[in-house]
């Protein structure tokens, strides 16, 4: 079937797949949306992706409330599979499955086999983002563009979304 997957392009308005202003989408040649970012570009990301209920990936993401991927009291897998997918490619939760860290704080993370992530400092996607993909253990995101627990700042990760390749 045509649309059983496309690609997803994250456009950052800051250097390094990072932006304060939110990221914006597009999705495939033919149905191409770009929200959320104000003013200039400065990176994209583009990956081809499946809706995660179709995903043969096998892939998987798991939050950890301490550092080095070890679990205090709060841990939250995400796997290849996870979500009801979807058939509108402009929707950009169809594509992955988000995961809100409103009573816990994530500090660290682990991708495997074909996973990526992005991380929001708002619910919403408002705030500032940052995306990974390389795989294996993210020993913590303290000092991040997306964690900052100075008392002043406070910036952490509110959401998560879960990106699996085809």
């Amino acid at each position: 079937m045509e649309d059983e997957f496309s690609y997803l392009a994250i456009l950052f308005s800051e250097p390094n797949f990072e932006g304060e202003k939110g990221i914006g989408v597009a999705i495939s040649e033919k149905d191409f949306n770009i929200n959320n970012v104000e003013g200039s570009i400065s990176s994209i990301d583009v990956s081809s992706v499946v809706p995660l209920n179709e995903s043969s990936s096998g892939g998987e993401v798991t939050f950890y409330d301490d550092i080095e991927c070890a679990k205090k009291e709060n841990i939250k897998s995400i796997k290849a599979g996870d979500s009801p997918g979807g058939s509108s490619l402009s929707q950009f939760n169809e594509f992955g499955k988000s995961v809100k860290f409103n009573d816990w704080d994530v500090l660290s993370f682990e991708i495997k086999r074909g996973c990526w992530v992005i991380f929001n400092t708002e619910g919403d996607f408002s705030g500032r983002s940052h995306i990974f993909k390389n795989e294996g253990c993210y020993p913590s995101l303290k000092g991040s563009y997306v964690y900052l627990p100075h008392p002043e700042d406070k910036r952490k990760p509110k959401i998560a979304t879960v990106f699996c390749n085809p």
